[in-house]
């Protein structure tokens, strides 16, 4: 059955060759009790761990059935180890962390028997060796004897030709010793049991050959027959027991037909067995993962934001406002939207909210003062007082506003403005509302009062200034007078407003009369008569949307002398050519319907889809992205390319130091993944249970992480990077993450695996 012919077994360490045996040469047959003996250093266990596969030699042949082993590969021994061999080893080779079963239980799991026929064998063998009792105990709490009768029942539950043991009763009692001998000895019959051991006086009485090694050589060979070296009957000629045995499947042939002898199932549960049966390395390995996951989803959620925000670098001449999820829209007849169209445009699906007078989005408003030598000023965007949702608690200085003349100012808490004194001086004085385009000459409302202050936190230096709708109206209509043109048509004479002089400029006025109008004395010219007073003359306003014509009665001349008198104006020379109309006359060019608004998106993402929604309701829709002006494309490229790089580099160093701390933890590991693969386990085996393991803890982050970012969502708690990634990564996001995070998990245990098994199982076992 084994041949050894003339084979050595050497040792290199750091450069010194040492012989573990020299020339042996050996036949071994089924139904022998060999004994190996000698003292300490004699090459016994090392003769037994080249005959059970474990080890390697280096000089001579070992057959097995014939077939030459000098060129079998690990995968070869391994299938060897599994289908002939059972050991039982000196030090056990136990998997502290399972229980008795479940140690006994590991070799049945490469046989293929079904599971309750291996239940049924372990539980016989564990009463043979007294365990039963013990079999859901762990086996890091056994004594060594208990360990040792472990070990023992590992190997007789295991079906293979051959058994050996090296010291198999050196942790056991006199008589339970003798019951171990005992049953090796009746296994013999019909199997090759190799014992070695210091006290051969306890295995003499079974025994059918004794072997002495002395200094790595054999130096006494005996063949023994006595009553008791076989209690078998003798076996009917004719039997199975006496029929020659047709030589067993090659090793290597097994090897080539597939490297795994674990089912699927068994591979599973031995991976969820091994993930959480040592708490403290899975609590290592799941922060490791957690770490991992959380950086790679915010790195990867930085280059989105990254990536967006590049793309939101241009500008627009017309619209200040350029927020990603606005599109502006108007009726493709130029007509005005109604409060009925309004409805229909809520009700879309990936509509989150519309500014009805979309202009006020783009326009900055400004309040100033100047008086009693005192100058204050503040620019920024105009909201609704009442959408703010704060009270005279929440401000800093001063109270809500009240009155519809009077506002609430929110700026940067680093502002010069912050303070006591100087908040409630400005207070106390009234401000001019300008409206801030290149065609104002004239502020809206002279009557504005600050009456609260509220300074915060901001990379914002430009204020929000919070006022009631009375106010928005008075600004919407200074917003459409400066994008509207203006004609004056008298005495068959046609004048278009400059709007950077105020000569033939319509002002309202409330010192003039509805549908009349006061104007310059040089007026009188036009007429043959010369006297403007009495005479009629049009205005026409238009813009993009409409145009407006009112015919004014001449009802008042100004003169130099009497200008401010007249007028309320100062300055005669600069303003001489102004044409006063009623300021209700006046408003009503530019209090129209809505012709344009903005319409906001839940989802940037679906935007097409909304545009396209809004092109078949019969408005011009336009995305404002789309409509960004930048001159200099070459930075995004760059900025792309350097992203990628930077990006790709994190990604590498977060491998690495991943696959180095976690080649740390599992190193604890090595011992289980050698023991398996000497009670026969493939090393593809193992390398399915380390993948199986580490991506059960990979998902286990992954997924508390995702269910983190969900909290967030549900607003449990806040935090900047969190809000980034849920601002910027979709579910296709998360697929890609999940993806790649599952990619380097593999990648993790497959560099772990190829440097545990690129040497035999006995290396990996000495050197841990």
């Amino acid at each position: 059955m084994l041949r050894l012919k003339n084979v050595s077994k050497f040792y290199y360490s750091n450069g010194v060759i040492s012989s573990g045996f020299t020339k042996v040469n050996l036949e071994l047959e089924k139904g022998e009790f060999v004994a190996i003996t000698g003292e300490s250093g004699s090459g016994k266990s090392t003769l037994l761990n080249v005959i059970s596969g474990l080890d390697t030699y280096e000089e001579g042949e070992m057959y097995i059935n014939g077939e030459e082993t000098s060129a079998y590969s690990n995968a070869d021994f391994e299938n060897y180890r599994r289908k002939y061999i059972a050991n039982i080893y000196q030090s056990f080779n136990l998997i502290n962390s399972y229980t008795v079963y479940q140690n006994v239980e590991m070799v049945l799991l490469l046989s293929k028997l079904k599971r309750r026929e291996r239940r049924a064998r372990i539980m016989d063998i564990l009463k043979k060796v007294d365990l039963y009792k013990f079999r859901h105990q762990r086996a890091s709490r056994l004594s060594g004897g208990q360990k040792q009768r472990v070990a023992i029942a590992r190997a007789l539950v295991k079906d293979t030709p051959i058994i050996v043991a090296d010291e198999p009763t050196g942790n056991l009692d006199t008589a339970a010793a003798a019951n171990v001998i005992e049953l090796l000895s009746q296994l013999a019959s019909d199997k090759l049991v190799v014992v070695v051991t210091h006290n051969y006086e306890q295995v003499e009485p079974y025994v059918t050959r004794k072997i002495t090694m002395h200094d790595g050589r054999i130096t006494e060979d005996l063949k023994i027959d006595h009553p008791r070296a076989a209690t078998g009957a003798p076996a009917e000629e004719g039997s199975e027991d006496v029929k020659q045995e047709a030589a067993p499947q090659r090793p290597v042939a097994e090897a080539r037909e597939g490297r795994k002898h674990l089912n699927i199932i068994s591979r599973v549960r031995l991976g969820i067995r091994n993930t959480f049966n040592l708490i403290p390395k899975f609590l290592l390995l799941l922060f490791i993962f957690l770490f991992v996951s959380a950086s790679v989803t915010s790195l990867y959620a930085n280059i989105r934001e990254s990536k967006h925000n590049m793309s939101m670098q241009g500008y627009n001449y017309f619209f200040n406002n350029t927020d990603e999820k606005r599109i502006v829209i108007k009726k493709s007849d130029k007509s005005p939207i109604s409060a009925e169209d309004f409805e229909a445009l809520a009700a879309l699906d990936n509509v989150d909210s519309i500014f009805r007078d979309d202009v006020l989005l783009d326009t900055n408003i400004s309040l100033q003062c100047e008086e009693n030598e005192k100058w204050y000023y503040f620019s920024g965007r105009m909201v609704d007082v009442g959408s703010m949702g704060l009270t005279d608690e929440d401000l800093t200085y001063g109270r809500m506003p009240t009155e519809p003349n009077e506002v609430v100012v929110i700026g940067n808490k680093n502002h010069y403005n912050n303070n006591e004194e100087t908040a409630a001086d400005m207070m106390t004085v009234k401000f001019q509302l300008w409206v801030n385009t290149n065609y104002s000459s004239e502020s809206m409302r002279d009557d504005m009062v600050v009456t609260g202050f509220l300074f915060k936190e901001s990379d914002d230096y430009n204020y929000t200034i919070g006022a009631y709708p009375e106010v928005f109206d008075s600004v919407k209509r200074g917003i459409n007078s400066s994008f509207s043109s203006t004609t004056v048509r008298v005495a068959g004479q046609e004048f278009k407003s400059d709007p950077w002089a105020m000569a033939n400029k319509v002002v309202p006025s409330n010192r003039v009369s509805r549908g009349c109008a006061m104007v310059s004395s040089d007026w009188n010219y036009f007429w043959e008569w010369q006297w403007a007073p009495g005479q009629y003359f049009n205005v026409t306003v238009s813009n993009l949307y409409y145009t407006d014509t009112k015919s004014f009665y001449i009802e008042d001349i100004y003169y130099q002398w009497n200008f401010t008198e007249k007028t309320g104006y100062s300055d005669y020379n600069w303003n001489n050519g102004v044409i006063l109309v009623n300021s209700q006359d006046y408003y009503d060019f530019f209090d129209k319907d809505c012709y344009q608004s903005s319409v906001f998106v839940k989802d940037p993402e679906k935007v097409r889809t909304t545009i396209s929604a809004l092109e078949e309701m019969g408005y011009e829709p336009l995305y404002l992205q789309d409509a960004l002006m930048n001159y200099d494309r070459t930075w995004m490229v760059m900025n792309d390319i350097f992203n990628t790089l930077w990006s790709s580099g994190l990604v590498l160093v977060l491998f690495f130091i991943s696959y180095f701390i976690v080649k740390l933890i599992m190193k604890s590991r090595n011992v289980y993944y050698a023991t398996v693969r000497m009670l026969g386990g493939s090393a593809g085996d193992c390398r399915s249970l380390i993948r199986i393991e580490l991506l059960i803890i990979l998902n286990l982050a992954f997924f508390i992480m995702a269910g983190a970012i969900y909290a967030s969502y549900l607003g449990y708690y806040q935090y900047d990077f969190v809000d980034v990634i849920l601002k910027y990564l979709t579910l296709k996001d998360y697929a890609i993450l999940y993806a790649v995070l599952n990619l380097m998990a593999l990648i993790i245990s497959s560099r772990y695996s190829r440097q545990l098994f690129k040497t035999s199982a006995m290396n990996v076992y000495k050197e841990v």
